[in-house]
């Protein structure tokens, strides 16, 4: 008895809805949570069918079709039909039970009307910020592609005044024209990179598949790279099969991941080596780029692929970088069906790792 009595005081002081119907849905009895969440006094709930309180028909049969083969029917999440000024109630569960000869449904239920407005609050402002990053995307391309053409302009300008075109110039002239070169170089990779980065993310990268002999394509690089390794003391090496390799892939996009990655190396490696490593595996080709550089602290490695990352890796003098590169190199990778990956050590260096089936072009955007 005196467990009955306790069990009936939590039953009428518990903060969700509860209550027991017969088979059919009548409801026997609910505590006063269950009337005032449903907006009635507890006098006009008892006698309310259970399932008439569902607005959507559907909803109902499936919640009776639960309780009939199942026994039980949770996390039902349902409008239930407005009492009063309140709506949007959430059925938790219910239960289909057998008492003596007969079988009652044993049923709880909470409003969430606050956590449903929050949820539609939360994907509102996920719409709008796609549509922002949508905006930020076309902004980027648009102006990459303005800024590209005026840039190449200047450049040939400077280029002819530089070579003596134009008449001859002063040595502090010569000098000044070299340092504005530069800098419109840098200025060029910066916005390619934007432009580049744009287009990944909007789906507008046009895959071009075609055979390509990769040892050719791979003495270009190691001779792009051998002057610039040789200028900063750093030993370059090349490790390629020593027959013939083919590979249906894009031979821009390939260059381009592989000229990311030696250009990272080189930026980062101050003393030793830098090594290309290219494997001929049964279904993919792997390229390594291995650097003896002062590697990448391990609170940096979840974001090495992120967009305009800057780590601690001491650089030196010259140019910083965008922090695009790596971004740029996972996306093209992952176009063309591969995957890249890496390795760093503290004092040692970083290897990272890039693997391409034998037929690459996952998609073509």
């Amino acid at each position: 008895m005196a467990n009955q009595n306790i069990y009936q005081q939590l039953f009428e002081s518990a903060t969700i809805g509860m209550g027991i119907a017969d088979q059919k849905g009548k409801i026997i009895d609910a505590n006063p949570q269950a009337a005032r969440l449903l907006g009635c006094s507890l006098p006009e709930l008892i006698n309310t069918n259970l399932f008439d309180l569902l607005v959507d028909p559907t909803e109902r049969e499936r919640l009776r079709k639960s309780l009939e083969q199942n026994g039980t029917a949770t996390d039902f999440e349902i409008k239930l039909k407005e009492h009063g000024n309140h709506a949007g109630v959430f059925l938790a569960g219910a239960t289909l039970q057998k008492q003596a000869e007969e079988k009652h449904i044993f049923f709880c239920f909470q409003d969430i009307s606050s956590r449903k407005n929050a949820e539609e609050t939360i994907k509102y402002l996920l719409s709008e910020l796609q549509n922002l990053d949508s905006l930020k995307t076309e902004f980027l391309l648009t102006v990459s592609h303005e800024l590209r053409t005026p840039l190449s302009i200047i450049r040939e300008g400077v280029s002819q005044i530089l070579e003596g075109l134009r008449g001859p110039i002063l040595p502090e002239q010569q000098k000044a024209l070299a340092f504005a070169l530069n800098n419109i170089d840098r200025l060029t990779r910066l916005i390619n990179n934007l432009l580049n980065m744009s287009k990944i993310e909007a789906g507008r990268v046009e895959i071009h598949l075609e055979e390509i002999e990769l040892l050719p394509l791979l003495d270009e690089l190691r001779e792009d790279f051998q002057k610039q390794a040789a200028e900063k003391g750093l030993s370059l090496k090349f490790t390629l099969p020593a027959n013939p390799i083919q590979l249906k892939t894009d031979k821009d996009k390939l260059t381009q991941i592989l000229t990311n990655l030696l250009c990272n190396a080189l930026k980062f490696t101050q003393r030793g080596s830098i090594e290309l490593i290219m494997t001929d595996k049964p279904t993919e080709l792997e390229f390594q780029v291995v650097d003896s550089g002062p590697g990448i602290p391990p609170e940096h490695h979840r974001r090495v692929f992120s967009k305009f990352e800057q780590f601690s890796r001491q650089a030196g003098p010259g140019e910083k970088g965008t922090g695009l590169g790596l971004a740029i190199s996972k996306g093209l990778v992952e176009l063309l069906g591969g995957q890249i990956s890496f390795h760093s050590t503290i004092g040692q260096g970083t290897t990272f790792t890039v693997t391409l089936p034998k037929i690459s072009g996952k998609r073509s955007s």
